[in-house]
């Protein structure tokens, strides 16, 4: 405990001197590549993480040489994203998901989700594409990656649940007597109305899966849940007018529960994490934040844009509160 509370006094410089004085001689060539990578007193957590693991290394390394064993070099290489990409004795793992496009939102909405929950863990995460498909890799070790796996399936699943939803019946409706606004406010409370059904369903569709290929999952093993988007569509009517979505609204707005925290144009769930799905779709916005976000209570800290405003006043009425 002494060694990590004095090295977590130490600069970036102090840092690589420290090292110096191990005798892991392997590791010390890369200080310069990780001079470079990383400026001062930032990411402490994988500074952390790297000391203890030179920490132990070096001293397996003396209980080797003292059995006439050689000690093997366990670190492989440094991550580009503020994290770590280490390969250890027991492996890494690879997950890898691809998106047809060469600019998706979808792969950079899950690139964004990625990296901001793991950044304290040494891994090594980016984004390519080929011109016809975009392509994001993930590696870490092996102990981390259901976590990771987990959660990357959970961001897949939103994914579709959302964003190919949306798309799906912005395809299939044409709604002519709604104007764009409310045609807009129509599909993302279609989305929003089996979110957590059509969610679990994708989930459990793609668990485990060696690669996640978001189109080929949606084309091929969701038919089931674009039959029932399908049939859906089929009771919305052409002749859908603005008294009916008052009262589709109302009805879903009736069936919700939960509360979210709108402040400063950003929405946040009861445990004050922001919401941004709507991304998925477009634009962001409060208006579809809210709808997506399936609550019945809605806290504005400070006054809302107006078209949010206006919205709320309508839709929500009494379950709107103004702090």
């Amino acid at each position: 405990m002494f060694f990590l509370l004095k090295v977590f006094c130490l600069d970036f410089s102090h840092f690589a001197c420290h090292l110096l004085s191990t005798d892991f001689m392997s590791i010390i060539r890369m200080t310069s590549t990780i001079r470079k990578a990383f400026p001062p007193r930032k990411i402490v957590c994988s500074y952390l993480y790297i000391i203890d693991r030179f920490d132990f290394q070096v001293k397996q390394n003396k209980r080797n040489k003292r059995a006439g064993k050689i000690p093997e070099e366990e670190f492989l290489c440094v991550g580009i994203n503020n994290s770590v990409a280490a390969a250890y004795n027991n492996g890494v793992e690879t997950i890898t998901v691809t998106q047809s496009g060469s600019s998706s939102p979808y792969m950079s909405y899950l690139y964004g989700k990625m990296t901001d929950r793991f950044s304290f863990l040494p891994a090594d995460c980016g984004l390519e594409n080929d011109g016809d498909r975009t392509t994001m890799v993930f590696r870490s070790e092996k102990k981390y990656c259901p976590y990771i796996r987990n959660y990357t399936e959970e961001n897949i699943a939103d994914v579709i649940a959302v964003g190919y939803k949306y798309h799906f019946f912005d395809k299939l409706l044409s709604l002519p007597l709604l104007d764009a606004e409310k045609r807009d406010i129509l599909i993302t409370a279609l989305v929003a109305a089996d979110y957590p059904e059509d969610r679990e369903y994708i989930r459990r569709r793609i668990r485990g899966l060696g690669e996640y290929c978001i189109d080929g999952v949606f084309n091929f093993r969701l038919r089931e849940l674009k039959s029932r988007w399908n049939g859906i569509a089929e009771y919305i009517p052409a002749e859908f007018a603005s008294s009916s979505l008052q009262s589709f609204l109302e009805f879903l707005i009736g069936e919700s529960t939960g509360k979210v925290f709108l402040k400063e144009g950003k929405l946040y769930d009861e445990e004050y994490r922001v919401l941004n799905r709507s991304a998925l779709i477009g634009r962001a916005s409060p208006v579809r934040e809210v709808i997506l976000s399936g609550a019945d209570n809605i806290y504005c800290f400070g006054a809302p844009d107006p078209v949010t405003l206006e919205f709320l006043k309508k839709y929500y009425k009494e379950k709107v509160v103004f702090c």
